[in-house]
């Protein structure tokens, strides 16, 4: 296993091809990083069972909506949006206008 981290290089377990480790996904469980599949075999297979994949996500997400929906209030972009919000909304308008005045400058 060592080896092939080394070489960059590993086999795919579905089609059994040594292949570079870029078409590899990252996969932080695994002990080398990367998935056990390859991209190209893992677009084969999701391909191939979208019906079941799709039912699959369902049933995980009536099982963790509330933890689905709390990662999605706290990503970044969500964070910035409560701030801005939080803002005076003169002073918010005050920054649009800045903000346009210098893009036509620029």
């Amino acid at each position: 296993m060592a080896d092939a981290i080394q070489n960059k290089t590993k086999r795919c377990n579905h089609c059994k091809e040594v292949k570079p480790i870029e078409c590899f996904v990252k996969n932080k469980i695994r002990k080398d990083g990367y998935h056990d599949e390859c991209k190209a075999c893992q677009k084969e297979w999701r391909a191939k069972n979208k019906e079941k994949a799709a039912k699959k996500w369902k049933i995980y997400y009536k099982k963790n909506k509330e933890k689905i929906n709390e990662n999605k209030k706290n990503t970044p972009r969500q964070i910035k949006k409560k701030q801005q919000r939080k803002e005076n909304p003169i002073e918010r308008n005050i920054k649009k206008k800045y903000q346009n005045i210098i893009k036509i400058i620029e």
